[in-house]
């Protein structure tokens, strides 16, 4: 009972006030011979005594506070007031959620791409269309022997609280991130092994006209694929009506042929 002790304190600090009081008196009176030095170190060893009992009430209430090691949220209570603890129990726990740490395991394959500050944007089914990001802080030193990967840890920032521990996530890395052009997926004539693409030309006098380009292909994302070689950031790729189309041809502009996607960077893993 804390009250019970609280109150044994007060009487702890009381005591040793009286007795050093007394100590002041009695040494007054042993200076001036009117009282014996015996008694003056009676007095002493009485104050020592409530010092030593004023510390153990102290360090009882101390026993009974719990001081968090971190600023966080603090979770339910996993016992009832008044219940007997012992160490190693869970009283609640304690979680500092401004920023996130996730585990996940990446096959051996990718380890000459994984380094600190990878990017990563991970995703959760409790918050779809959101990408939530952040950047690899820390791999493995081993990778499992059995399903050869290696577990990487990456560091996400929740300000807003959204994440919470144990959460589920599906998580993509930006591995070897480089800027490219897209183009529509259906913009892209295969022969052979080889791609190619109409793109829109202006003829001398201006005209648009149609121009037979070669591209070489690289990642894909739903819709669009990546041109690695042969179109630049801008081009206007037609999209529609190029079937029997030849380099020279001209062309009429009706809304059926897209430029070419911004740069953006590919992402695998």
């Amino acid at each position: 009972d804390s009250g019970e002790e609280e109150a044994m304190l007060e009487a702890a600090k009381a005591e040793l006030a009286e007795q050093e009081r007394e100590i002041k008196r009695l040494a007054d009176l042993v200076k001036q011979g009117a009282a014996p030095a015996v008694r003056l170190e009676e007095r002493e060893t009485a104050a020592e005594v409530a010092k030593r009992r004023l510390e153990e009430i102290h360090a009882k209430l101390a026993d009974r506070k719990i001081t968090a090691p971190f600023d966080g949220i603090v979770g339910l209570r996993r016992i009832s007031v008044g219940a007997l603890v012992s160490p190693g129990t869970v009283i609640a726990t304690l979680d500092q959620i401004s920023t996130m740490k996730l585990d996940f395991a990446v096959p051996e394959t990718f380890l000459p791409d994984l380094k600190p500050g990878l990017a990563i944007a991970a995703k959760s089914n409790a918050f779809p269309g959101r990408d939530f990001r952040g950047n690899v802080s820390q791999i493995d030193s081993r990778i499992d022997p059995v399903t050869r990967a290696i577990t990487v840890r990456a560091e996400i920032p929740n300000e807003d609280g959204s994440l919470r521990p144990g959460m589920l996530m599906t998580t993509v890395l930006n591995r070897n991130p480089r800027k490219a052009p897209a183009v529509p997926e259906r913009a892209i004539i295969p022969l052979g092994r080889e791609s190619f693409v109409f793109v829109l030309r202006r003829s001398e006098s201006g005209d648009p006209t149609a121009e037979r380009v070669p591209i070489k292909v690289g990642s894909r994302l739903p819709g669009f694929v990546e041109a690695v070689e042969g179109l630049k950031a801008g081009d206007e790729v037609i999209t529609d009506g190029y079937i029997g189309l030849v380099t020279g041809a001209p062309v009429t502009i009706g809304g059926n042929y897209e430029g070419a996607a911004p740069a953006y960077n590919p992402r695998e893993g």
